[in-house]
């Protein structure tokens, strides 16, 4: 690789802006940069992270995904549901978040497999 960075689909990208211009979602739809690894994050970890890369959000399975894609020439993107945050977190926050995010992510999965039949 050339670059220790995998880049969603350009023709993907463009769909999921053109779904998310045109519909209404009760959630925030933010496009930006993920930023994936291995271990949990603690407070320390997260500021040298958001100092660094300053992603939307850390995650530890978007890189294998986007990885696995790479290697077998497959468009990637991804959609990702957030259910909690830095300041608000807990397993009430997740259950309340959880179904919506789902739902508005399925829904944007749903309509880009449309709009590529």
């Amino acid at each position: 690789m050339k670059t220790i960075y995998f880049e969603s689909d350009k023709k993907l990208l463009s769909l999921c802006r053109i779904i998310v211009n045109e519909n209404t979602y009760s959630q925030n739809i933010l496009f930006g940069k993920i930023v994936t690894g291995e271990a949990f994050i603690d407070n320390k970890g997260r500021s040298e992270i958001i100092s660094k890369f300053n992603p939307l959000c850390v995650d530890m399975e978007t890189a294998s995904i986007a990885h696995v894609c790479y290697v077998n020439e497959i468009p990637f993107i991804a959609i990702r549901s957030i259910t909690d945050t830095e300041d608000e977190s807990g397993v009430d926050v997740f259950e309340s978040n959880c179904s919506i995010a789902s739902k508005n992510s399925v829904d944007i999965v749903k309509k880009i497999l449309e709009l590529l039949e």
